[in-house]
């Protein structure tokens, strides 16, 4: 056989193999554009209006994976978060949307027909199907323990490594016979069963002073960049922090980072971008009728720690308060009292070894007060209110204290607020929502623009529910 009759021969079988290549390049272009308009997606977060449950920026927000294939069979849960299709093409005000055809993501807060009232932080909604749709008979709404924790916004965290007393009553007002019954030792706080009654109430601070409760804009300076000075070290992680005139500790070797090390702040609040200049004019701390347009106080607050008793009658008495009004838990090795004011709510028996660490939760939430020793409830209690009335009002004073009696130990510390929901009218009235519509709120809900604004979400412009952040591999966690 010549040259030429080999080049003759195998010329055909070149060109089947391209053929080949470009048939099946064909082939998976199409299974991906298939599986991205029919299965799944992946998006980009650019904004902060779902801090901090998604954490945005224009150019490193999360990444989020999206699943489609739930509403060919299903319609949105309450509380999900899910992503659609911006469905207005001109403003509430007739000017043309820049935002149609858009992707937005947030949270379903409302579901097709209801009436919905944003009242006191909590979401009151009236069904459908009731006969009665007088404001009274809107029934407060209770988010799942399970979405409930991917929805606290932290406000102070600490675990008392290298703390100094200083920094201590930085954040908490103490009393100055409490002060040499305090020892802060082995990364966490210590009193003695012979040391007095030690209470602690926390002090919520903002650039512009120290305030009477926990807004809803409270200021997280948040290190998003940082080089660690310690040689041989490179942790580079997000890192809130509460107070303003601390940095953050290098989450790899435990390093304190000093202004030198950092490279990038970035503000995680719900502050307008002219705050600055409409403070310099009127004092939001002093003023409370000013202060309501811009923030509100928290009720829903949660208390996080690990406490060991040191002996059988050794107690932590927790306080979450709403302005005039006072829950409070009060935990022992052996009971659990749980009071509003000076009313017993009820008794549970617990089982906590003296000289062993128990983690304690106690949360004011959605009208209801939970409690739980090492992430199993204790108590789930009814508080407030069921249904709207006129009784439920911004709190003007919230906090949270901690009475330590007959030696502890307290270490990892932490308080966290919920979402308060608002209507920037600040009004009392309803959303009504058509038939085939859904309400979308932001979780950070001072700086999210949402159906508050622009109405609700048809059922055609729905996507899909997100499900978890795939990227930065640092905050991968469900957002179900």
């Amino acid at each position: 056989m010549t040259k030429n009759q080999e080049k003759k021969d195998t010329t055909p079988k070149k060109k089947e193999t391209t053929w080949e290549f470009v048939r099946s390049l064909i082939f998976l272009i199409g299974i991906v554009v298939v599986v991205k308009l029919f299965v799944c997606d992946i998006f980009f977060i650019p904004s902060g209006s779902m801090e901090q449950t998604l954490h945005g920026h224009p150019e490193n927000g999360d990444r989020i994976f999206c699943t489609k294939l739930n509403y060919l069979w299903s319609d949105p849960d309450r509380w999900e978060v899910f992503v659609f299709k911006f469905p207005y093409e001109q403003t509430p005000q007739g000017e043309a949307s820049a935002y149609k055809g858009e992707h937005f993501i947030k949270r379903c807060v409302g579901l097709p027909g209801e009436s919905i009232a944003l009242i006191g932080g909590d979401v009151f909604a009236i069904p459908p199907s009731a006969t009665n749709r007088s404001p009274e008979s809107a029934q407060r709404l209770v988010k799942p323990d399970s979405i409930q924790q991917t929805i606290w916004l932290p406000v102070y965290n600490e675990d008392f490594t290298d703390l100094k007393f200083e920094e201590l009553k930085y954040f908490w007002d103490i009393s100055e016979e409490s002060d040499n019954a305090i020892t802060l030792q082995d990364n966490s706080l210590q009193t003695f069963a012979a040391s007095p009654d030690v209470t602690l109430s926390f002090k919520p601070h903002t650039r512009f002073g120290e305030l009477t409760g926990i807004p809803d804009r409270y200021v997280r300076r948040q290190v998003i960049e940082f080089a660690c000075p310690v040689i041989g070290c490179n942790g580079r992680i997000r890192k809130t922090v509460s107070n303003p005139k601390m940095t953050a500790r290098c989450p790899k070797c435990g390093e304190y980072l000093q202004e030198s090390d950092v490279i990038n702040y970035d503000f995680r609040t719900g502050y307008p971008a002219n705050y600055q200049q409409t403070f310099e004019k009127v004092s939001v701390v002093a003023d409370p009728q000013y202060r309501g347009e811009w923030w509100h106080f928290v009720p829903d607050l949660a208390f996080t720690g690990n406490c060991t008793f040191k002996q059988a009658d050794s107690t932590l008495e927790c306080s979450i308060i709403s302005d005039d009004t006072e829950y409070r838990a009060v935990f022992s090795p052996t009971t659990t009292r749980v009071f509003k004011d000076s009313k017993l709510l009820g008794e549970f028996t617990t089982q906590i070894t003296p000289g062993t660490k128990a983690k304690l939760q106690f949360y004011h939430l959605d009208g209801q007060l939970r409690g739980y020793i090492d992430n199993s409830e204790l108590f789930d209690l009814k508080v407030d209110p069921d249904h709207l009335s006129p009784n439920i009002i911004a709190p003007q004073k919230t906090n949270i204290t901690l009475t330590l009696h007959h030696g502890l130990t307290l270490s990892d510390i932490a308080i966290a607020r919920d979402i308060y929901y608002y209507s920037y009218q600040d009004s009392r009235s309803f959303f009504n929502l058509p038939n085939d519509g859904y309400m979308a709120l932001g979780d950070n809900c001072p700086s999210s623009n949402d159906s508050r604004f622009w109405g609700p979400v048809p059922q055609k412009n729905l996507v899909g529910t997100a499900l978890f952040i795939w990227w930065p591999l640092h905050a991968l966690k469900l957002l179900f």
